[in-house]
């Protein structure tokens, strides 16, 4: 009985400790994707200047939003083991190289 006890008191102490860690994955990983965006809207004023055309964020965040998008749906290709051939696939998702014909 008493050595039940000690082994979920172990068990509820290394289920605090991982949950502190992942906590603080989880706010280095924001911190990361901050700076991340900071440095992508310096990049894109670098190539695109202030003179030119002016890129809207919403307009970057939709561009960011639809490549998640593409590699969520990859991921799952991947881990589903794709059931087609890659070339089926870009076929059928119209992103393939096309004929010139």
């Amino acid at each position: 009985m008493l050595c039940k006890k000690k082994m979920r008191e172990l068990s509820k102490k290394q289920l605090r400790e991982e949950n502190r860690v992942l906590k603080t994955a989880l706010e280095k990983q924001g911190q990361e994707i901050v700076l991340l965006r900071q440095k992508i809207d310096l990049l894109v004023r670098k190539v695109f200047g202030a003179s030119s055309e002016k890129l809207d964020s919403s307009q970057l965040d939709l561009f960011l939003l639809q490549t998640e998008k593409r590699a969520g749906k990859s991921a799952r290709l991947l881990r589903s083991g794709g059931g087609s051939t890659p070339t089926a696939a870009a076929r059928k998702d119209h992103t393939g190289p096309r004929s010139m014909a």
